[in-house]
């Protein structure tokens, strides 16, 4: 059985603070792949149990600014998060194409 991804679209209203916050993720997310190369799409470190080790990373370090930094450096960590999130999710999507074109050739 194949999933088909979640796709919606935006809805009208979106705040300014969560276009701005999507925008931030987007750019984190750019500067993740310059800055890891090894772990850039198609890479042996873009997979799974590589992602997980790197957003469990990722969610320490939020909890350890929650308490101890201020609202700016807890967001940028939170915006690491996400990004990180992202790049599986794109990982994942990555994969499930591949899937349905090996199963196309089939």
């Amino acid at each position: 059985m194949t999933e088909t991804p979640i796709r919606t679209t935006l809805p009208i209203g979106n705040t300014v603070e969560q276009l701005h916050a999507l925008a931030d993720i987007v750019i984190e997310r750019q500067r993740q792949d310059h800055r890891f190369p090894e772990q850039a799409p198609g890479q042996p470190g873009a997979e799974g149990a590589v992602l997980l080790s790197v957003l469990v990373e990722q969610v320490e370090e939020v909890a350890m600014v929650a308490t101890t930094e201020g609202d700016m450096v807890l967001r940028r960590e939170l915006i690491e998060v996400a990004a990180v999130c992202v790049k599986w999710l794109e990982a994942l999507d990555r994969k499930a194409q591949r899937d349905r074109m090996h199963e196309a050739v089939k």
